[in-house]
């Protein structure tokens, strides 16, 4: 959420997830929303969306989350792509 104009604040289900987020702030990569289908950040100052196909949540057997998506905001990479975070 944008609490001043340029200032965003965000909330995170863990202490490290926060942390992560930032850093990647911190490095260029800014997450600006999220709707049920589509994310949107800011890579080096640049808007792509990616629409979710799926999101696999992080279970005891797979011990990850992972996300399937599209994304829309570049012609040189158009294609379907899964992120694993950790």
């Amino acid at each position: 959420e944008e609490k001043n104009e340029g200032e965003l604040y965000y909330k995170a289900q863990s202490p490290d997830e926060g942390a992560l987020v930032t850093a990647a702030r911190n490095f260029g990569f800014v997450f600006r929303s999220r709707t049920p289908k589509t994310i949107t950040v800011h890579e080096l100052g640049t808007a792509i969306t990616y629409q979710l196909l799926a999101i696999l949540d992080f279970n005891n057997i797979r011990k990850r989350m992972s996300v399937i998506g599209v994304c829309r905001g570049r012609a040189e990479d158009p294609g379907v792509g899964l992120q694993r975070p950790g």
